[in-house]
């Protein structure tokens, strides 16, 4: 974007820039001083909805920017997705969007795990899965996006053997943006920050292209690989 030959240097002024890349707010802020100096608008529009929705055109971009640009960007991102929010400012996307995925990922920990233990107690996941999703536990990770394979069939656990949706890695890495975002706001993720660890784990163990919902087949194999 601001190196050598990048977008500020060879893009004609007046250029509306729509960033989706999730990074942190502070790297969003000096992309825009940059862009400012070129003599053009970047604005920050995260995105969420996986793999599934931009197959489907279902996206929601959670936007960052004034007014007129976000409205600029509005034919764009129609045309992939069909929530968008304008959250406030430049950042204030990325501010949802790493918020949005701390949520993603603490999730289907928390789901993931209770299953491991539902089914080592003699449930069967999908029976499980059929309470939580009219329960309180019920939710995107359970009803859209089930790491049980066959109970879901567009989920990446089920049409892909976990390949192709939203990787290990990825995931891992938002969620240690979302721990440096606290802690340059002067907040502790006491509770959700030690899930990266999770993700880094599987990581180590050669899974970390695996969609994240491979982490309920690591819970059931004992927070190991599983046999494949």
């Amino acid at each position: 974007m601001a190196g050598p030959g990048g977008v500020f240097e060879c893009a004609p002024k007046g250029t509306l820039i729509l960033d989706s890349s999730t990074i942190l707010p502070a790297g969003c802020l000096a992309l825009v001083d940059g862009a400012n100096a070129a003599g053009m608008t970047f604005i920050d529009t995260p995105m969420s909805g996986g793999v599934m929705g931009a197959l489907n055109g279902t996206l929601s971009f959670m936007c960052g920017g004034d007014d007129e640009a976000i409205e600029r960007a509005r034919p764009v991102l129609n045309g992939m997705g069909k929530n968008i929010f304008h959250c406030g400012p430049a950042g204030q996307g990325l501010t949802a969007k790493l918020a949005n995925n701390l949520i993603l990922g603490s999730n289907m920990i928390a789901l993931s795990e209770a299953l491991s233990i539902g089914e080592k107690l003699g449930g069967d996941p999908k029976m499980l899965s059929d309470v939580y999703s009219v329960s309180t536990g019920k939710g995107f990770v359970v009803d859209t996006y089930s790491p049980v394979p066959g109970y879901r069939e567009a989920s990446p656990a089920t049409k892909s053997n976990y390949n192709g949706g939203f990787m290990v890695k990825l995931l891992h890495k938002d969620l240690g943006l979302a721990v440096q975002a606290a802690a340059d706001c002067g907040q502790t993720l006491r509770e959700c920050g030690p899930n990266v660890a999770v993700y880094e784990r599987m990581m180590e163990l050669g899974l970390g292209d695996k969609d994240y919902s491979y982490v309920y087949q690591y819970f059931k194999a004992g927070r190991q690989a599983p046999a494949e």
